[in-house]
């Protein structure tokens, strides 16, 4: 039996700083496990039952495993950058984030020649 068949596992004990959460209508715990196969592994106590459910078996229940978290493009472009450096390669820079979004003001003038003189 496979590790994602299982629903229900053993309690064992509870987790270093865990703290109880809410979810759908049910209130739950992260919690120490062990599953059929004797591993003490990750289990999610439903204070609701009474009861122990796999991990994944819960991330199943609430549909976790098909979201696809949204990351910002500045991010995953900081990323990329950061990744090119590390080898050697020269970044390329995104052209829409070296616009300037309006008039540089009198004050700001000196700053704005110091920013772009090296370019």
């Amino acid at each position: 039996m496979s590790k994602h068949d299982v629903i229900y596992v053993e309690y064992h004990s509870q987790r270093k700083d865990e703290i109880p959460f809410f979810m759908g209508e049910g209130k739950f715990e992260f919690v120490n496990a062990i599953y059929p196969s004797g591993k003490k592994d990750i289990g999610v106590y439903a204070f609701r039952g009474d009861v122990v459910y796999s991990y994944e078996h819960f991330r199943s229940m609430f549909g976790l495993d098909n979201r696809t978290p949204e990351v910002d493009e500045r991010i995953l472009e900081m990323r990329e950058r950061m990744r090119l450096k590390d080898s050697g390669k020269k970044t390329k820079r995104n052209p829409r984030t070296l616009r300037a979004t309006g008039p540089i003001s009198s004050t700001n003038k000196k700053a704005a020649s110091m920013t772009f003189r090296s370019r």
